[in-house]
């Protein structure tokens, strides 16, 4: 504004032609500038300690990433297939850094996307499922083989049903696969053996503050056999069980496969949100009949998040 005021007394009392053209110029350019900044739109302060989590548009396949605060630290669960643009989308929102990794199984379309990391965005800790290493000496897959050498430079575990991680407040708790199972692990095709993941606010952080819980189950590629079994395995811990297993987010199972999202498994749920993340993809997902159960059983279309078909979605807490 005083630079405004200046070029204007300069523009009417100078005699020199020439300055009197550039004041011109320069008062045109002042009053341009000063509209823009007094219009520009004010950012909203992230919450220091609101937790998000962004489900990511990677075309056929999984990925997803949440945070408590607004450091740029997040904890993924998949990172997709190994062709996509993973990289250009966490850059876009904000995720620098990776603290752990979950890779519910060794299938590309969930685990390729390690490929693409640049070393900057490596994990902290890998976590996986018992078998993830199975292919390791029989895949001639380049991504494949190429993932493998990533993870020999990380921390790695391994998780199966009864272990919990606590992360910044949150606990991963999984519930399948069983470590005892009447087959063995080994036995079991790799979508059946996908880690399930319940999200949920550290319980103890939850009876300290009378908090309600914001809960999200990732269920990677299980098929009906395995939600039967997982079924099974909630009714026996009490503390996971009631009526039903209340949600905010539901990954649906198998990107809507036919063969998962069975009518025992979704009654046992109820979920604010269903995200999926195909749209009539080259296998059919997600099946009309899945579709066609999610309305039966309480998810409504207006529920339902189509990744490949809407982009990247994000949940906030209020």
């Amino acid at each position: 504004m005083y630079s405004f005021v200046f070029l204007f007394h300069h523009l009417f009392y100078t005699k020199n032609q020439r300055s009197k053209l550039y004041a011109i110029i320069l008062t045109l350019l002042s009053v341009i500038l000063s509209c823009k900044i007094q219009n520009a739109p004010e950012r909203d302060p992230a919450p220091n300690n609101s937790l998000v989590w962004h489900f990511l548009e990677v075309g056929q396949g999984n990925a997803a990433c949440g945070s408590t605060d607004n450091s740029g630290s997040y904890t993924c669960v998949d990172l997709g297939p190994p062709k996509s643009r993973l990289v250009e989308l966490m850059d876009s929102l904000g995720i620098k850094k990776i603290e752990t990794l979950f890779l519910t199984h060794e299938d590309l379309d969930h685990s390729g996307g390690l490929t693409l990391l640049p070393r900057r965005l490596w994990p902290e800790k890998l976590l996986v499922g018992p078998g993830f290493f199975s292919r390791r000496s029989s895949s001639t897959s380049g991504a494949v083989q190429k993932i493998f050498q990533i993870t020999d430079s990380l921390l790695v575990d391994s998780l199966w049903a009864g272990k919990k991680v606590n992360i910044k407040n949150q606990e991963y708790r999984c519930l399948w696969p069983l470590q005892k199972s009447s087959n063995s692990i080994m036995d079991l095709a790799s979508n059946q053996r996908s880690l399930v993941l319940l999200v949920t606010k550290n319980q103890e952080l939850l009876k300290n503050q009378n908090l309600k819980s914001k809960s999200f189950l990732f269920t990677a590629d299980i098929d009906s056999l395995a939600e039967s079994q997982l079924l099974d395995y909630w009714k026996q811990n009490s503390d996971l069980f009631n009526s039903q297993l209340d949600l905010s987010v539901l990954f649906l199972p198998h990107h809507g496969s036919r063969f998962s999202s069975s009518t025992p498994f979704l009654r046992a749920l109820r979920s604010d949100w269903v995200v999926i993340s195909s749209r009539y993809d080259i296998y059919g997902h997600p099946h009309a009949e899945t579709l066609d159960r999610l309305k039966q059983f309480g998810f409504p279309e207006s529920s339902w998040i189509f990744l490949e078909a809407q982009g990247s979605w994000t949940w906030r807490e209020n």
